[in-house]
């Protein structure tokens, strides 16, 4: 068996026909810049648009959905740089949650905070017309959690998913 067969199809499968180690730290580079520019922009969304996954989930699935298929889909594609794009993907997820749970300034940063938009069983127009949420939007998820009248609610807010939790009135079933 010829091994120099094997070991030039192992290393154009892995290392592409161009390969240099400078090329290494350049996907490094374009994998965590391009992640912090996925984050700012995700954090410029509409929370409503991002439905029920915060930020974080969002920009994972984008950046290991195009990591992980561009090797699969094009031959031209080498491996090890995937690899190494996933592993940096990962490398950052874990740095920035472990800096946010040690920091409420910065995981309020990247994940946001709750928008009250309903006050003592009035709807927050400000609030509402800043996060894009119509009124027809509110009574539709509050017909669907069982609240029948505004007045019901003591508060409700949007959360940084896009969900909206309700706070009744106590005594309010």
């Amino acid at each position: 068996m010829d091994y120099t067969v094997v070991l030039e199809v192992l290393h154009r499968l892995f290392l592409g026909p161009d390969f240099t180690y400078l090329a290494l730290f350049e996907i490094i580079f374009r994998t965590g810049f391009m992640y912090m520019y996925t984050i700012l922009n995700v954090r410029m969304m509409d929370k409503r648009s991002m439905g029920m996954l915060n930020p974080f989930e969002i920009i994972i699935i984008i950046a290991f959905g195009s990591a992980v298929g561009d090797p699969m889909f094009y031959k031209s594609v080498p491996l090890l740089p995937a690899m190494i794009t996933i592993s940096t993907i990962v490398f950052i997820e874990r740095v920035i949650s472990s800096i946010s749970v040690k920091s409420s300034f910065f995981e309020r940063f990247l994940n946001g905070i709750p928008v009250l938009i309903i006050r003592d069983g009035e709807l927050l127009h400000d609030a509402m017309r800043y996060q894009n949420i119509t009124q027809d939007e509110i009574y539709s998820i509050l017909r669907m959690r069982g609240v029948l009248h505004l007045s019901d609610v003591e508060r409700a807010y949007l959360e940084p998913s896009g969900s909206i939790s309700i706070i009744k009135k106590d005594g309010i079933e």
